[in-house]
């Protein structure tokens, strides 16, 4: 009788079955969709290049060049992307890099030319795209005049220059912290809880 009940159908084993399926799925879909976002990201980089969007031999801050890529992923090839269409995967990532307040001041994300692996865990790789995808999508939708200045103004190489890199940065933008406070205040339009975050306050704070 036992080994007879042992081989009846258990609900339970059913059920699980079921949301292993399910779950099955949903890790193909996001596997797949991954897939073709990386590869839309790096064919972009490629683009600006080809384009003269960038410039083969000059050198670019780490958060513009990621930034830019970003703005034109996507996992859906077939529907409308690009900057005015948002990518939700950096912006949840934006949103939870602002809730765990692990955001980059912008005197250390706009400086930065490349990733340290002694220091830059996966978690803050992913927070640094997420950031870099915000700023720059602010940029490309508000500020595209002084954007494509800067970009020209990268293309002879200044950026390689370290003791230089904010004064370049200040000189199409204007001073950094009026800078950060527009920027965070545009994202406080579009997000509202943003303005009550560590990060938010921070810079409000700061005094010119």
């Amino acid at each position: 009788q036992a080994a007879g009940h042992a081989l009846q159908s258990n609900p339970n084993l059913a059920n699980t079955k079921k949301q292993l399926l399910a779950e099955q799925d949903r890790i193909h879909d996001f596997a797949k969709g991954s897939f073709v976002s990386t590869v839309v990201h790096e064919a972009a980089h490629q683009l600006f290049f080809h384009t003269d969007i960038q410039r083969k031999g000059a050198s670019y801050p780490l958060w513009l060049a990621e930034g830019l890529a970003t703005n034109f992923e996507t996992e859906q090839t077939d529907t409308a992307f690009g900057y005015k269409v948002d990518n939700w995967r950096r912006r949840d990532a934006f949103k939870l890099a602002t809730d765990k307040n692990t955001l980059i001041p912008l005197e250390i994300l706009l400086t930065k030319d490349r990733f340290l692996e002694a220091t830059d865990s996966a978690d803050a790789i992913t927070d640094f795209y997420a950031q870099s995808y915000v700023l720059t999508n602010w940029l490309l939708r508000e500020r595209p005049t002084e954007l494509r200045l800067y970009l020209e103004s990268l293309s002879n190489g200044s950026f390689a220059s370290q003791d230089d890199r904010q004064k370049n940065f200040e000189a199409i933008f204007g001073q950094l912290p009026r800078f950060e406070r527009n920027w965070v205040r545009y994202e406080g339009r579009r997000q509202i809880e943003f303005l009550s975050s560590a990060f938010c306050k921070r810079v409000l704070a700061k005094k010119n």
